[in-house]
């Protein structure tokens, strides 16, 4: 509650089109599977970025697990309960993303999962700049 109370405003961010074909190749790779985390090597959130266009700047994932609206998802998201450096919310709240994707499937193991993958800019596939 204290770092919501002190928080400001931050800018909308942009839709990316790659952002989102990454995060649902993970939610459709590991939710099959029933596996969890990020994933390394070629399966790494910014090799998956990578495959569908160029992140620019800075990059961040959030996965979350079982939750199943989204409205719930962003609060324990935020909340970050059980994460010590508060990562996700870090993410959620972090100036320097200004472009998203995000997907939602099913979870071999908890039912549900969704990933949002971030980065400050993103170079979509075929050379459009996300967000204009």
């Amino acid at each position: 509650m204290r770092f919501l109370e002190k928080a400001t405003p931050l800018p909308a961010l942009s839709a990316s089109i790659g952002l989102e074909q990454s995060s649902l190749l993970h939610v459709s790779e590991q939710g099959a599977v029933g596996g969890r985390g990020h994933g390394f090597g070629s399966n790494s959130p910014f090799a998956r970025m990578n495959k569908y266009g160029q992140w620019i700047g800075t990059a961040g994932e959030n996965i979350y697990y079982g939750r199943s609206d989204a409205r719930g998802i962003v609060c324990a998201l935020i909340i970050d309960a059980g994460v010590s450096n508060r990562g996700h919310r870090k993410n959620i709240f972090s100036r320097s993303y200004g472009v998203a994707g995000a997907a939602y499937g099913q979870h071999a193991g908890y039912g549900a999962m969704c990933v949002i993958d971030f980065a400050g800019q993103y170079v979509e596939r075929g050379g459009r700049l996300a967000g204009l």
